[in-house]
């Protein structure tokens, strides 16, 4: 059993062993186009297409991965950010580039391998003056992902803006009787991040650091 590393962030030069033979220079790819839809931040499902130069397309569903913010609750006032990230069984598309098609990314059965990551700005969740009442919250966002074969190593990295969805609820709590649960979120690739004044409800703040894990085994026969 061969454990893949658990953190992107280590040396690339090690995360080729996994697909090794593979190219001697590892491909850089820029995002151009593409969007992310989440339709349930806890469970992590959702829809994922991504282009950008090379002819670059991945297309894939998203499960079992990672959301946050997710559940109940945020309070208003709160300063946060989104991440998420997918990984291995995780995803489950499909990776054109270069006029060559790569199938079942992530699968077990099949020797291609991929992983998506973002962060996004902090922002500050605004007030909820009573349940039932919806807010979207529009922050810029950073994406990294890598994609191994038997024949092709790549980077892929990308920017865009966010827009996350939050309906207020009753919390029971006399200090904060009303709080926000994320409902759903849209991710859209662009060329140009806006200027932090023309974004809704979003709070000072840097773009954090993030890494994900990659969770696939290989089992090997002696």
């Amino acid at each position: 059993m061969r454990r893949l590393l658990s953190c992107f962030a280590a040396p690339l030069g090690v995360l080729l062993l996994w697909a090794a033979p593979v190219r001697a220079e590892p491909i850089t790819i820029t995002l151009t186009s593409g969007s992310i839809d989440v339709i349930d931040p806890l469970s992590s499902f959702g829809m994922l297409r991504l282009f950008g130069t090379g002819g670059f397309s991945f297309v894939s569903r998203l499960s079992e991965g990672r959301f946050d913010p997710a559940g109940c609750c945020l309070e208003p006032g709160d300063a946060t950010r989104f991440s998420a990230e997918w990984d291995g069984s995780s995803l489950g598309g499909a990776i054109t580039y270069g006029g060559q098609t790569f199938t079942d990314i992530g699968r077990d059965s099949s020797p291609n391998g991929g992983a998506v990551g973002l962060t996004s700005r902090f922002f500050t969740t605004p007030p909820a003056p009573a349940a039932g009442v919806t807010a979207t919250i529009v922050a810029p966002f950073t994406l990294t992902g890598l994609f191994l074969s038997p024949t092709v190593s790549a980077t892929f990295t990308g920017r865009g803006i966010g827009h996350l969805s939050l309906v207020s609820t009753f919390t029971g709590s006399l200090d904060t009787p009303f709080a926000w649960i994320p409902r759903d979120a849209r991710l859209d690739i662009t060329s140009v991040t806006p200027e932090p004044t023309s974004l809704v409800l979003l709070g000072l703040g840097i773009v954090g650091a993030w890494s994900f894990r990659r969770r696939r085994h290989e089992e090997v026969a002696q």
